[in-house]
């Protein structure tokens, strides 16, 4: 693909100098490219972590309603239609913006606390992360330097944008928000490598499962985890809130992570969702919380 880029790219050379629907393709291509690199540099990194990369997310709610449908193309095809299913498919979201936030975050505790083995214990975070807007003005300037490769010319135009961001982002410190910032934007989303549900399917679980299930919850600040778990993992929060799930017939604990709130898109008017995370059994996490807390945490509950 790439190769097919840079022939294409070799072939609008002379195209660009014709005028506007020249520049047009030109910076069409440009953005594939940079698209291509990108999903290359992803697909490279997950890879490198031998681990699939994929989200599972538990919506609840009124059961989904199925409808049947028929084409020419498809045939007949029976199609679930719900909100939930909407809401799962956003909780399986997983932003780059906010997995390179982490990981940028994780990357500076490794060289300040000079912990190179640190690592994350989660793999599901929500997080805010900001944009910088370009007025259309700018844009079109960027895409004339980047096509004409002229340094001077970009020099020009972050200078004449950084003084109106500067102008945004200091009435956004005195307002304590965004509003109307011409410059800014911020976006708050779900990175989901995990097993994750909502609160309501979590509280409907226990429900449903209090007959035979223990629950109890435990709000604990980083600082009082034992000290192998804080000198092993990076923590973006000061407290961590856990549900634990005790199934005492088969000997197994589930615990449950909350990560954070979150409006879904598209979902604005409904409120903000609360996501939990599932921790998987096999995760160093959970077995040092088994190993150094489950035990007093349950004893703490029974009665002196």
């Amino acid at each position: 693909l790439k190769e097919e880029i840079l022939e294409e790219k070799k072939m609008l050379e002379k195209v660009v100098k014709s005028g506007k629907e020249g520049i047009n393709r030109w910076v069409e291509v440009l953005d594939r490219e940079e698209d291509l690199e990108k999903a290359f540099q992803h697909e490279v990194s997950e890879s490198a972590k031998k681990e699939v990369e994929a989200g599972l997310f538990i919506s609840y709610g009124a059961k989904a309603e199925k409808i049947n449908l028929e084409s020419e193309q498809w045939g007949k095809k029976d199609v679930a239609i719900g909100e939930k299913i909407n809401e799962a498919a956003r909780g399986t979201s997983r932003n780059a913006l906010v997995s390179n936030k982490i990981t940028k975050l994780l990357n500076n505790a490794k060289e300040d606390l000079k912990l190179p083995n640190l690592k994350l214990p989660f793999d599901v975070y929500i997080d805010r992360v900001y944009n910088i807007k370009v007025d259309l003005e700018s844009a079109s300037s960027i895409n004339k330097a980047i096509i004409e490769r002229k340094v001077p010319d970009a020099e020009k135009i972050v200078k004449r944008m950084a003084p109106k961001l500067f102008k945004d982002l200091k009435e956004i410190l005195q307002k304590g928000s965004l509003g109307s910032s011409a410059y800014l934007s911020k976006t708050r989303d779900i990175y989901n490598n995990g097993d994750a549900l909502s609160e309501k399917a979590l509280n409907a679980f226990m429900e449903e499962s209090k007959n035979y299930i223990r629950h109890f919850q435990k709000k604990v600040n980083i600082s009082e985890l034992h000290s192998d778990i804080r000198g092993r993992f990076f923590f973006t929060e000061d407290i961590l809130e856990l549900w634990f799930s005790i199934k005492e017939v088969e000997n197994t604990v589930m615990i449950f992570r909350k990560v954070g709130r979150l409006v879904f898109k598209g979902f604005e008017l409904g409120g903000t969702t609360s996501v939990y995370e599932i921790l998987k059994t096999n995760s160093d996490f959970y077995k040092m919380i088994l190993e150094h807390h489950f035990t007093a945490w349950l004893e703490d509950l029974k009665p002196h």
